[in-house]
């Protein structure tokens, strides 16, 4: 079934004019309202990027005001689910996800070269999916307290290598911190520039620590974002 084109809440370049994006992508169960304020943090740092926070193309069952970028099944809290559930999850939504990319880069005159993707949770699955399956490479890739879906494949689908950074909570009890070097395991044999930071004492959410890692790689890799 054909979904409706993807779109959400916009934080816009405070100059006035575009010349670099950031597209944050959401957690399952939450919507871009909830990322969008992430966005409006940042946005003092980066006057000409505008920050956008698309909602998830399927309305979640377990949360009437939010939205999934695919459906997952009951598990128990800190664990896993089955690889083959987050691969096949994320490229039955790649095809939406990968328009609406299209769709920015043509709406603000912006191209991958002067993009990050954001993502939390679901939505960082979302970000590695899709950021590193596209032609041009981004300017990078965030990923909070996510997984890198279909790991085993990544070296066969690979089609573009932008500097990956990675963050999430030693304490989180929904996605388990083991994620972290089975994807980084994963980028590194890809050829990907991947940085990752465990955080201490942190649950399944953004901190002080993961704001300011994220925006110095924001300044870092992100072009054209300054006045």
């Amino acid at each position: 079934m054909p979904h409706a084109p993807l779109d959400g809440p916009r934080q816009e370049a405070s100059s006035g004019t575009t010349k670099s994006l950031v597209i944050l992508t959401h957690g399952y169960g939450a919507s871009g309202h909830d990322l969008i304020e992430l966005g409006k943090q940042l946005a003092p740092a980066f006057p000409n990027t505008t920050f956008v926070a698309p909602n998830a193309p399927e309305p979640c069952a377990i949360a009437p005001d939010g939205y999934q970028w695919f459906p997952l099944s009951p598990n128990p809290p800190g664990s896993f689910r089955p690889p083959e559930e987050y691969y096949g999850g994320v490229e039955s939504a790649a095809p939406v996800f990968n328009d609406f990319l299209d769709r920015e880069f043509e709406r603000y005159g912006v191209s991958e070269d002067n993009t990050v993707l954001l993502g939390f949770s679901q939505g960082t699955m979302m970000s590695l999916h899709v950021g590193l399956r596209r032609e041009k490479a981004l300017s990078g890739i965030i990923g909070y307290s996510g997984v890198l879906a279909g790991g085993d494949q990544l070296k066969q689908e690979i089609k573009s290598r932008p500097p990956v950074l990675i963050i999430h909570g030693d304490m989180d009890p929904v996605v388990p911190v083991q994620a972290v070097p089975l994807a980084r395991e994963a980028l590194v044999e890809s050829g990907i520039d991947a940085e990752w930071t465990i955080v201490s004492g942190i649950g399944h959410t953004i901190d002080e620590l993961g704001l300011l890692l994220g925006l110095n790689f924001l300044r870092r890799h992100l072009t054209n974002h300054a006045g």
